[in-house]
């Protein structure tokens, strides 16, 4: 009754159903913040990053170009606008990340 078993001492590494939860939580916020982010975007902006970042197979500028009917050069200068304002979207969450206060 009082003789520890080995199995009594053995690590339980499933994760917490907490830290699951959280997880989760987490990776639903982000997603839903990456969405909306990628909504203020105006529509050729949003082609050029959901095609370059977030599709199966990343395209390059010149396919993205051309699919547009613009210049590769068109097509980059489509893009950096694009970084730019989701960074700035982003700001506010990296800094309330930043202090600990985003749920």
């Amino acid at each position: 009754q009082g003789a520890a078993r080995q199995v009594d001492f053995l690590a339980d590494n499933r994760a917490d159903p907490e830290e699951l939860v959280g997880a989760l939580s987490e990776e639903d916020y982000r997603s839903k913040r990456i969405f909306e982010g990628l909504a203020t975007l105006p529509d050729r902006e949003r082609f050029i990053i959901e095609r370059r970042f977030l599709g199966e197979t990343r395209k390059t500028l010149r396919e993205l170009g051309s699919e547009l009917g613009v210049s590769r050069e068109r097509a980059r200068q489509l893009e950096a606008q694009a970084l730019k304002k989701l960074r700035a979207f982003f700001a506010d969450d990296a800094e309330a990340l930043s202090w600990g206060m985003a749920s």
